[in-house]
C-alpha cells in the first residue's frame, strides 16, 4: 500500500520563534545580535558599491550605462560574515568566535526558544493522525519539514529537532581533512535563499530520489501539493506561498503576538492574497492556529480517505 502522505512545512524565524533563532550563537559569544545584522547590512551595502564600480575598470572595459545586472545576495552575506567571525574576528574588536563547530551549533540549538505550544504541537498532531483507525486504514501519516534560512544544525538540536521530518537551511562544514562534528566551521556547504525556497518544495513533492526538475506525472509525486500547509510570517516566503498556491495547498500566515509590524504584514499577505488566512503564532491546544492545523490535517486525511474509496 502506498504511503498517503500530509505535509505541515513552516519557516523558522518568527514563524516557530519570536525572535531569530541564531540568538544563542551570538549569546554564546557575547556578541549584541542587533550588531550582528548591522554588521551584515554594513558588508550588504560594501559588496553593492564594489559591483556597481564600472569607474575601477579601464573605459574600454566597462559595461554599458544602464546595464541590468545581479544584486549582492543579503542570506550569502549574513552566512559569510558568520566565517569571516571564525576566522578574523569581530570587524569591530576583531575577537573570534573561536571553537565553532557542528556539534557546538546542535548544542546551542536546544536553547532556542519557540512559540507557545511547541514542540508538543508537532507531536500531538502526529500522534492525531495515527490515532485514527480510518485514516490507518488507508496509511496516511503527518509529517513536519522546517525550510528556513537559519542554521539547520542549530534547528536539530533544537526542542522540535527530534520531529522534523525534514530540515532544509544553512549547512555549514568544516576544511578538508577535518572531523565532520568537531572541526571548526570553514565553508557553507548548502546556502539557503529566500527565492529558492520553493525547490525543497517540489523536491518534498517528488521524492527524495528524483531530481527536482525531473519532469514526473501527479499522480507518482510522493507528497501531492493538495497534501500540503506552509507556515510563514513574512515577505521572504512569498515565493513558498506562492508555489503552494500553484499546487493546490494552503498557507497559513502566522504573526507573532508581541509585534505590531508582525501582524500587519501578515494582513498584508492575505490582503494580497498570499495565503489562505493569518493566525497569531500560539501553537497550544485550543488556539486559533491550532485548531486552524487540525482543521486543515482533518480536512485533508478525510479527502484521502474519500478518493481512495472512490477509486477502489
Amino acid at each position: 500500500m502506498r504511503e498517503n502522505i500530509i505535509s505541515i512545512i513552516a519557516d523558522m524565524d518568527y514563524t516557530l520563534t519570536p525572535e531569530f533563532m541564531q540568538r544563542p550563537l551570538f549569546n554564546h559569544y557575547g556578541h549584541d545580535p542587533a550588531k550582528f545584522w548591522e554588521e551584515s547590512r554594513e558588508e550588504h551595502s560594501r559588496l553593492e558599491k564594489v559591483l556597481t564600480s564600472e569607474e575601477c575598470f579601464p573605459e574600454h572595459l566597462r559595461a554599458k550605462e544602464g546595464q541590468l545586472r545581479t544584486k549582492a545576495c543579503y542570506e550569502v552575506t549574513y552566512a559569510e560574515l558568520i566565517l569571516d567571525h571564525i576566522k578574523k574576528g569581530c570587524p569591530a574588536d576583531g575577537k573570534k568566535w573561536e571553537g565553532l563547530n557542528r556539534r557546538m551549533l546542535r548544542e546551542l540549538g536546544s536553547k532556542i526558544e519557540f512559540f507557545k505550544g511547541l514542540p508538543e504541537a508537532i507531536r500531538e498532531d502526529k500522534e492525531y493522525v495515527q490515532s485514527n483507525p480510518a485514516w490507518q486504514r488507508h496509511n496516511i501519516k503527518l509529517e513536519w519539514h522546517v525550510i528556513s534560512l537559519g542554521i539547520s544544525d542549530m534547528i536539530k538540536g533544537s526542542a522540535i529537532g527530534e520531529y522534523l521530518d525534514g530540515v532544509f537551511a544553512y549547512e555549514f562544514v568544516p576544511a578538508e581533512g577535518e572531523d565532520p562534528a568537531e572541526g571548526e566551521l570553514s565553508r557553507v556547504a548548502t546556502p539557503m535563499l529566500y527565492a529558492e525556497k520553493p525547490q525543497f518544495i517540489y523536491h518534498l513533492n517528488k521524492g527524495p530520489l528524483i531530481e527536482v526538475n525531473e519532469k514526473m506525472a501527479a499522480e507518482l509525486r510522493r507528497i501531492p501539493g493538495r497534501n500540503m500547509l506552509y507556515l510563514g510570517d513574512g515577505q521572504s516566503d512569498v515565493p513558498a506561498f506562492a508555489v503552494i498556491r500553484r499546487m493546490g495547498g494552503k498557507s497559513i500566515a502566522v504573526y507573532s503576538p508581541h509585534e505590531s509590524r508582525c501582524y500587519v504584514e501578515a494582513v498584508k499577505l492575505f490582503s494580497q492574497n498570499r495565503v489562505s488566512s493569518i493566525a497569531a503564532a500560539d501553537y497550544s491546544l485550543g488556539s486559533e492556529l491550532r485548531n486552524n492545523i487540525r482543521e486543515w490535517i482533518t480536512n485533508t486525511a478525510e479527502s484521502i480517505v474519500s478518493r481512495e474509496f472512490n477509486f477502489r
